[in-house]
């Protein structure tokens, strides 16, 4: 019988099954917020719906704010930010490169 020390050192890599997706309703945000402690990090999203401007006495001068809905918060642990924050940027860049391409493309 192995030793427990000999297990302990064993490792391997288990894939992971992402679900769930499915079941997520997709919210648009238009704004974030990130706040942290010594432990996480807090990314809320929210969507900020401009108001509507109907009829001859609507004027945006009377405007004093408009309401940010919070759509969802999520916390990350600060040893996991940095990835988050690799992956989010290597994914822009992707897009970035993707609408550059298709602009030239089309001669823009």
């Amino acid at each position: 019988m192995p030793s427990t020390e000999h297990l302990a050192r064993q490792t391997r890599e288990v894939p992971i099954e992402w679900s769930g997706i499915e079941d997520l309703t997709t919210s648009f945000a238009t704004n974030v917020v990130i706040t942290h402690t010594e432990s996480e990090f807090f990314i809320t999203f929210f969507e900020l719906v401009p108001p509507m401007l109907v009829g001859a006495s609507a004027s945006v001068d009377e405007i004093k704010s408009v309401r940010a809905k919070a759509v969802a918060r999520v916390a990350v642990p600060a040893g996991r930010m940095e990835g988050f924050v690799q992956a989010m940027q290597e994914n822009l860049q992707r897009y970035q490169e993707k609408v550059k391409e298709r602009g030239e493309r089309h001669g823009e």
